[in-house]
């Protein structure tokens, strides 16, 4: 009869330690599976925000061609006809007509905040500053008249500096090396995710 108080305590130990070790089993489980639903949301993520820079980039960068060619100076409705017809609004012009590409990207900055901390959304900072200022520099242009000024005046350097903020530049170009960081800073932040979470 003494030896069943030591088998029931033995049993009890066993059934305990199998009850620790089930519960170890699935808390890791429950870890891991919350982890790998954090990551596939952060390559998620990362993934359409990478994708939707790019797409802003090329916008941009198309949109400041030197070239606007006659068939884009169509007219446009709400716009006055000197408007359209001037190389000045060819960028803007441009740059409505993908207006998608640049929601997108805007609707993505605060799930990007979510999920990578407010520090990480300065990249559409730059994006947006650089439409603010090929908007600004074209309305500049159009207001003032500054379409053909000539080397002699005391603006033409001003007007200049315009230009070149409306149409790309072979050197000095003050709009795509911006352009480009921001694409830069939002690659260090979402291309190690895509490296880690892409594998599995």
């Amino acid at each position: 009869m003494d030896k069943l108080p030591a088998i029931s305590t033995v049993r009890d130990v066993i059934v305990a330690g199998a009850a620790v070790s089930t519960a170890t089993v699935g808390w890791k489980a429950l870890n891991k599976w919350r982890d790998e639903t954090v990551g596939k949301r952060r390559l998620e993520v990362a993934e359409d925000t990478l994708s939707a820079f790019y797409q802003v980039q090329e916008v941009i960068y198309d949109a400041r061609s030197p070239m606007i060619w006659a068939s884009e100076m169509v007219k446009e409705e709400g716009v006055p006809d000197e408007v359209v017809g001037n190389s000045a609004y060819g960028p803007v012009r441009r740059l409505r007509q993908s207006f998608d590409h640049i929601r997108d990207l805007r609707t993505k900055r605060h799930r990007f905040a979510a999920l990578f901390g407010r520090e990480a959304t300065k990249p559409w900072d730059e994006i947006e500053g650089v439409l603010n200022e090929i908007n600004a520099a074209s309305e500049t242009i159009l207001m003032l008249r500054g379409e053909h000024i000539p080397a002699t005046d005391p603006q033409a350097k001003f007007y200049r500096e315009q230009r070149r903020i409306l149409a790309r530049q072979r050197e000095d170009d003050p709009i795509t090396p911006r352009v480009d960081a921001a694409v830069k800073g939002i690659e260090a932040v979402c291309r190690p995710i895509i490296r880690a979470w892409g594998r599995t």
